[in-house]
């Protein structure tokens, strides 16, 4: 199973309608969000989707983020989402804490570990854990001023980089 994983759209609409309509031409429904979408608006945009997301540091109106994936297949937690996706143990964590990030990739505990925040792409492995940072499909606030995201295949582990 191909698995988008995308992070810190940050209210970018433009970015995000265009990263989700070549995921649809592709077939691919799941979707890794690793958090700051920052307003609830965002969330509607992902409505034809199969989404597992974390919150971020400046998703702030969580009630109204609350209430908009109710009747959509998304769901949502806080700061850690442990999923397993046939053979393989992923966690999904926005990445606010460097150093949370690097104490759960050494932990050897998961073979994917997906974080975001930093607006840097990211591909190592650190011990047998994949460590992966899609970037930011706002490329506004990237670093490199570039719009990324990731697929994942969820059976070889291998992953393709696609700026947007």
């Amino acid at each position: 199973m191909k698995i988008a994983i995308i992070s810190d759209t940050h209210d970018n609409v433009l970015k995000t309608k265009k990263c989700l309509e070549e995921l649809s031409k592709k077939g691919i429904k799941q979707i890794f969000h690793l958090g700051d979408f920052c307003s609830p608006f965002m969330i509607d945009l992902f409505k034809e989707f199969n989404v597992k997301a974390v919150l971020g540091n400046n998703d702030a109106d969580v009630f109204r983020i609350m209430t908009k994936i109710k009747n959509l297949e998304f769901k949502l937690q806080d700061q850690l989402y442990e999923i397993n996706v046939g053979n393989n143990k992923v966690a999904l964590y926005h990445g606010t804490s460097k150093e949370i990030v690097e104490a759960v990739a050494k932990s050897g505990l998961y073979d994917v570990l997906c974080h975001g925040h930093t607006h840097k792409v990211r591909n190592e492995k650190i011990g047998k854990t994949l460590v992966l940072n899609p970037g930011t499909l706002n490329n506004i606030v990237s670093p490199e001023n570039k719009s990324t995201y990731m697929i994942l295949d969820s059976e070889t582990l291998e992953v393709k980089l696609i700026e947007n």
